[in-house]
């Protein structure tokens, strides 16, 4: 992963949970606009969407780490990708299918 310098990643937590989890910490210039943009507004809108499922479904934050993997999980499910058959499916495409039968957990709200 590569990092800026900032302050969230000079932790011992996290230097430890990605030795733990074979991250590799790579240190780049200290703000490169081209290449933090991408991930800044990744984590941006992780971040509301958390926010917003845990203002929705009423829970304390405490359950921050619960709605972030519920949204992840779901944004990459949901991402357009291609199915089994090579074809191409859109999240629009997916969410039809969630909504009528294939896998209707991707349509439970957060905290449900």
């Amino acid at each position: 992963m590569r990092i800026d310098g900032a302050k969230e990643f000079q932790s011992d937590e996290i230097k430890e949970y990605c030795a733990n989890n074979d991250i590799v910490l790579q240190l780049v210039v200290a703000y490169n606009h081209t290449m933090q943009a991408r991930v800044k507004g990744a984590i941006g809108c992780v971040k509301q969407h958390s926010r917003t499922s845990l203002l929705h479904a009423n829970k304390p934050t405490r359950f921050w780490d619960d709605a972030t993997k519920d949204f992840s999980i779901k944004k990459v499910y949901l991402w357009a990708s291609t199915d089994t058959r090579g074809k191409l499916q859109t999240p629009y495409d997916r969410m039809q299918q969630a909504f009528f039968g294939i896998n209707k957990t991707f349509a439970i709200p957060f905290g449900s």
